[in-house]
């Protein structure tokens, strides 16, 4: 009797956001859109699923290296192209890359790295050898095995099994066994037709190896159909598993303004540094507590640096803004003198975005180059949590926007300040200028370049 066997393969689905030919894509079925990297059981299959990938995403070669570069990595034009027409797996990195310009989600990007990783430990078991050799010594024959989870290979072994009731016999039925205590018949045996010898013993080597070749893919599917009919224990009942978080960085400043009133904001990440608040700054109620409310002439500054603008650093605040129609100052790291300023992260009325801006050394000022725009337009009268990170390391300066990364820029050197860390204005040739009108809260500063995860961690622990 022939088995049916079927494996079960629900459907996937995933959300993807904001693509990078600026269309808006959500709840996309896996299968009937986006290929699935799943479906790739060797090289060839992954880099064909990669090249499907890319015409599901309608974006040339030149797009796809500007939406990488949106998401902050490098992926040249000519790599992509050298990559998909190769025999060999791809980089991790430029996976990663070339999935995430395609438009996938972030769980997508993971899932394609998983394959990818799998591929390259060579995690799919040889065929297995099937002993046997013929009358001159021939080495074993390797069989091929068909995938148990395939029901059309799986059914045509069950059948060829089965022996004429399913079918055509494929060769003359085998010998019965003899009797070995039975002695020999002493009658001479029959003439046999010259020739014929090696014939019949081709023959049986040919049926041994046809049962041993069918055998194998039976045995493999009649073992998976046990294990399917086999009843499940109730498993007890388990208590959730809590995953610790790994702590953050300790930070170089951290100011929460939850002082009672006076003219100081006090420091709390133990360093010492506090703000000294002039103009017209007031406390006012937030979220989570108090914050400072800028009238476009007031800030709060510290009496020195706080950390070197010209090594790793990352700037956090939660900001508000109430008016869209002028430049305005979240945090400032001045120079020395009337030097102009060496960070700055505002928001730009021009461009109606959030900025990251390290002004140009001999021209004076950002002429564009030297800033990052989120790409986010800013929502006013709503808190909104911005992030500037400075990786040398990395070659990158990163602006992120309510814990999700907006753009970043190739960066490698950024000058180191001189003057002191400003909240609320920027300085320009030692004047005030681009004063903050809204409020701030929440503003820290860490000698160390977060992660994505680190930047939604203090996103989420709002203080």
């Amino acid at each position: 009797m022939a088995a049916e066997i079927s494996v079960p393969s629900g459907p996937a689905a995933f959300a993807i956001h904001d693509h990078p030919s600026g269309g808006k894509l959500s709840h996309v079925s896996l299968e009937s859109s986006a290929p699935d990297p799943r479906e790739a059981h060797t090289t060839a299959g992954f880099l064909a699923q990669l090249r499907r990938l890319k015409a599901w995403s309608g974006l040339t070669y030149r797009q796809l290296e500007k939406a990488a570069g949106r998401h902050g990595h490098v992926l040249p034009h000519s790599t992509i192209a050298s990559a998909l027409k190769r025999e060999s797996l791809p980089r991790e990195e430029l996976v990663k890359a070339f999935v995430t310009a395609c438009g996938c989600s972030d769980e997508t990007v993971e899932t394609w790295v998983a394959v990818r990783r799998v591929l390259a430990v060579g995690e799919h078991p040889a065929a297995p050898a099937v002993a046997g050799s013929s009358d001159h010594g021939d080495p074993p024959i390797r069989q091929p095995v068909e995938s148990v989870g395939s029901v059309g290979s799986v059914d045509d072994a069950v059948r060829s099994a089965a022996g004429p009731s399913a079918g055509a016999a494929s060769g003359p039925p085998p010998r019965p066994v003899t009797n070995p205590t039975t002695r020999p018949s002493t009658a001479a045996p029959s003439p046999r037709p010259t020739g014929t010898t090696s014939t019949r013993a081709g023959r049986r080597r040919a049926r041994r190896l046809t049962r041993a070749g069918v055998l194998v893919p039976v045995l493999l599917a009649l073992s998976a159909v046990s294990a399917a009919s086999r009843p499940v224990p109730d498993e007890p009942e388990r208590p959730p598993v809590r995953v610790a978080v790994p702590p953050l960085p300790a930070a170089a400043g951290w100011w929460r303004f939850e002082e009672p009133g006076g003219p100081t904001a006090l420091d709390s990440s133990g360093h010492g540094v506090p703000l000294r608040i002039n103009g017209d700054v007031s406390r006012v109620a937030a979220p989570q507590g108090h914050a400072l409310s800028f009238g476009g002439n007031g800030h709060a500054v510290a009496d020195r640096p706080v950390i070197r603008t010209d090594a790793p650093f990352t700037i956090t605040a939660w900001v508000l803004l109430e008016e869209p129609g002028r430049f305005g100052t979240v945090v400032a790291a001045h120079d020395a003198g009337g030097a102009p300023d060496v960070v700055l992260l505002d928001y730009d009325s021009e461009h109606q975005d959030w900025a990251l801006m390290v002004p140009d050394r001999a021209n004076g000022w950002a002429n564009g180059q030297e800033t990052v725009f989120s790409g986010r337009r800013p929502a006013v009268g709503n808190w909104t949590h911005l992030a500037a990170v400075f990786d040398p390391g990395g070659r990158r300066l990163c602006l992120y926007v309510g814990g999700v990364l907006g753009a970043c820029r190739a960066r490698t050197v950024v000058a180191r300040a001189a003057g002191p860390l400003d909240i609320g204005r920027a300085l320009l040739k030692g004047a005030p200028t681009d004063g903050w009108q809204g409020a701030i809260d929440d503003v820290r500063v860490f000698d160390v370049p977060l992660s994505p995860r680190q930047v939604r961690q203090v996103a989420a622990q709002r203080a």
